[in-house]
């Protein structure tokens, strides 16, 4: 049976639980138990941050002596092994115009980060243009971008950088294991599941009025009707991905039937 929707109520509730402003509220609410001794599974002593502070200034400082500390994020994980692959990408896209390059970056982004859970121990990914063999989140980041350019996850086979719903939803798991190297020798941990969640992704990206054309992409485009001087707010970006990527995660806590988040 579906759900007859939200109440305004729950709209409004909807709005600011999504909000950076409710996460912070309910982060203070945590620090505030924890003060008080009323948590459950850790606690909170501020007599050790000085040494935490320390200890992470002093790996810091090992791993990266200049402090030019690169951003924990999905493009930089794409450099592993120090290659630039977004460069090899860059001009594999030469010829495109630049607001598709951009397109195809947000696709290539957000179909790795959807396929990045836990890899577990013997899964590898061995990349033939340069001889790596990777594991981890760099691996599967690495087999998302040549499964990418392949044009895997594309409906239009003459355009292989991209990202459509309706070749998402079709997608089988046979299908990923093969671009992500699985097999008997080779396992990886829930590649049913990362296949479902790319058949969920389709389906939400064709039910968000976010994504036109249902491709992640196409966010770019909803976000840049909402640009002040060429800059779009945080929490508005927050707020798309949440309202039109809430359905992708299955048990997901939900108010009036709208999933709150992941």
């Amino acid at each position: 049976m579906s759900h007859p929707g939200p109440t305004d109520d729950e709209r409004a509730a909807i709005t600011y639980l999504r909000s950076p402003l409710a996460v912070r509220a309910r982060c203070e609410n945590v620090l505030a138990r924890g003060l008080d001794g009323g948590l459950t599974h850790f606690a909170v002593d501020l007599d050790q941050i000085a040494a935490a502070a320390a200890e992470v200034a002093a790996v810091t400082r090992e791993r990266y002596p200049t402090l030019q500390v690169p951003g924990h994020g999905r493009m930089n994980q794409l450099g592993a092994g120090d290659v630039d692959r977004v460069a090899d990408l860059a001009a594999q896209m030469a010829g495109l115009p630049r607001m598709e390059r951009a397109r195809a970056l947000v696709d290539l982004v957000l179909i790795s980060v959807v396929l990045d859970t836990r890899a577990g121990d013997a899964w590898r990914y061995h990349e033939a243009a340069t001889g790596q063999t990777l594991t981890g989140s760099e691996g599967l980041a690495v087999a998302t971008l040549h499964a990418f350019a392949a044009g895997l996850f594309s409906a239009e086979k003459r355009e292989p950088w991209r990202v459509d719903a309706r070749r998402l939803v079709e997608l089988d798991d046979g299908d990923l294991a093969a671009a992500l190297q699985v097999g008997p020798d080779n396992p990886l941990v829930g590649l049913a599941g990362r296949a479902q969640l790319l058949r969920r992704l389709g389906s939400a990206l064709r039910g968000s009025t976010w994504f036109p054309g249902a491709r992640p992409g196409s966010l770019i485009d909803s976000l840049g009707a909402l640009s002040r001087d060429g800059a779009v707010a945080a929490a508005e970006l927050l707020g798309a991905l949440l309202d039109g990527l809430g359905d992708v995660w299955p048990g997901a806590i939900a108010l009036g039937g709208v999933p709150l988040g992941d």
